[in-house]
C-alpha cells in the first residue's frame, strides 16, 4: 500500500475541477493515513513518514484556503501542522 499514496495525493494535486476535488482528496487523505498505520513506528520508513504527514498536511490546507472548508465543519479531523507544507497554485491567486 505504500506505493498507492504517491498516485492519489497526485490525483488529488493535479484535479481542476473543484467538484471532484473534494472526493480526491478525501479518498487520498484515508490512503494517506493508511499508510502511516501501515508504516507504524518503523525507524527504517521513518522518512516515508514524514513525506506522507507533508502531503497530509498539504491537503488540509487546500482543504482550508482553496476550498474553504474550516477543520469544524469535518467531524473527526485531526489538528495539523503545517510546517513543511508544500505549496500549491490556487485558483484566483498568483505566485510570482
Amino acid at each position: 500500500m505504500l506505493q498507492d499514496w504517491q498516485g492519489a495525493y497526485r490525483a488529488a494535486m493535479l484535479e481542476t475541477d473543484e467538484r471532484e476535488l473534494v472526493g480526491k482528496i478525501e479518498s487520498a487523505t484515508a490512503v494517506l493515513r493508511a499508510c502511516l498505520l501501515e508504516l507504524g513506528s518503523s525507524m527504517d520508513e521513518e522518512g516515508e513518514a514524514e513525506r506522507i504527514a507533508d502531503a497530509l498536511r498539504t491537503l488540509e490546507l487546500i482543504r482550508q484556503v482553496e476550498l474553504e472548508i474550516p477543520k469544524k465543519a469535518r467531524p473527526g479531523a485531526e489538528e495539523t501542522s503545517l510546517s513543511g507544507f508544500h505549496p500549491r497554485v490556487f485558483r484566483g491567486h498568483h505566485t510570482h
